[in-house]
């Protein structure tokens, strides 16, 4: 078989990317991707355009404004954990075509962070030496000094392929996710509402900040950040397919938003477990817990937008804007002692931005 047909093989290869399913019961749910191959010559071209593929589809990610934990959080949702691992070599190695200056240094943190790191040595690319380590490890040929042209079990090459299919088919996904850069709608239009507000946002100022929502209840979470964002005259948007949310502001805002986020989400899940709550099954269970942290993200934003409480019972607490921000009773579905527990939690903290918060 020659060149020409390793590239007929990839084509049919791209042609099966949609029908590739991730299952978290069953794995990669897909027909045969790739017929057998008999040399190893073939098996590295076709591994080759597999790997330019790949690149072009991360290198456009990349000018979207994708950064690496981005695609992290997105990849964790949709893909196994072997095609996630074979995801941040890409990473890897893509960003490291790039100047060094190019590339912003955060970025390089984010990859040390996920522990995203450079481990093959030969020069044909990642796919290649991961499609030449058998199961055993074995290294590639062109490492061993090997002149043979044994090809890797098929299995191998197959599960390999997969791994590329069900990444390309995310990066056809990604164009479709939100909250990535800029914050949606006119760019200028937000500058102009958030300044109307009181921001003092300036021509130069970095005013989109990203925040990761990580699960479980990233709805509750999401929720907090929204409310805080909004009484620091910041607004929120949350993806959660992308398991982040995208918060615009004045640098001096989103900092203060993300200082008290964290403060209070930590204080929140301590208080939630401490021995005064978590006492009896029903705290353990998820209608519990989730029930405790929309109660107390609904009752932080009552108070940082400045309204009385705690109510009367079955009152409902509206914002200036008319908005329900806070139930004293729980709505339906919800767990009653969870969401009393969250509010007296609510109650206790202390909400200034500079200060250690108080533990419940």
């Amino acid at each position: 078989m020659s060149m020409t047909d390793a590239e007929w093989l990839v084509d049919g290869l791209l042609r099966k990317v949609h029908r590739v399913r991730w299952s978290p019961r069953f794995g990669l749910i897909a027909p045969p991707l790739i017929p057998p191959l008999a040399s190893w010559a073939l098996q590295r071209q076709v591994a080759l355009r597999l790997g330019e593929e790949l690149a072009d589809g991360l290198a456009e990610l990349w000018e979207a404004g994708w950064q690496p934990v981005d695609l992290h959080r997105f990849a964790v949702r949709n893909l196994d954990r072997h095609s996630v691992g074979l995801l941040g070599d890409l990473a890897v190695e893509q960003l490291a075509t790039y100047p060094r200056l190019r590339v912003d240094t955060t970025w390089w943190n984010q990859l040390d962070a996920l522990g995203w790191t450079r481990w093959w040595t030969t020069g044909d690319g990642v796919i290649v030496a991961r499609l030449a380590q058998e199961a055993s490890g074995a290294v590639p040929p062109s490492e061993t000094g090997r002149d043979d042209d044994v090809p890797t079990s098929h299995d191998h090459f197959e599960g390999l392929c997969r791994s590329v299919a069900a990444i390309l088919g995310l990066f056809q996904r990604a164009p479709h996710v939100q909250a990535i850069g800029p914050p949606p709608g006119d760019y200028d239009a937000v500058l102009v509402d958030l300044n109307g507000g009181g921001a003092r946002i300036g021509p130069g100022d970095k005013i989109v900040h990203r925040v990761g929502i990580d699960p479980p209840y990233e709805r509750p979470k999401a929720t907090l950040l929204s409310r805080i964002a909004a009484a620091h005259r910041c607004r929120s948007l949350w993806n959660e397919e992308l398991g982040a949310a995208t918060v615009a502001g004045s640098p001096s805002d989103l900092l203060i938003v993300q200082e008290l986020y964290e403060r209070l989400l930590h204080h929140a899940l301590a208080a939630m477990r401490s021995p005064s709550v978590a006492t009896g099954r029903p705290s353990r269970t998820k209608g519990f817990r989730a029930s405790f942290l929309t109660a107390y993200s609904q009752r932080i934003g009552a108070r940082l937008s400045g309204e009385p409480g705690p109510w009367p019972s079955g009152s409902r607490a509206r914002s200036r804007s008319g908005l329900v921000v806070a139930e004293s009773q729980p709505p339906g579905g919800s767990d009653p002692r969870g969401w009393t527990h969250g509010l007296v939690a609510a109650d206790r903290v202390d909400l200034a931005w500079s200060k250690p918060v108080r533990q419940a």
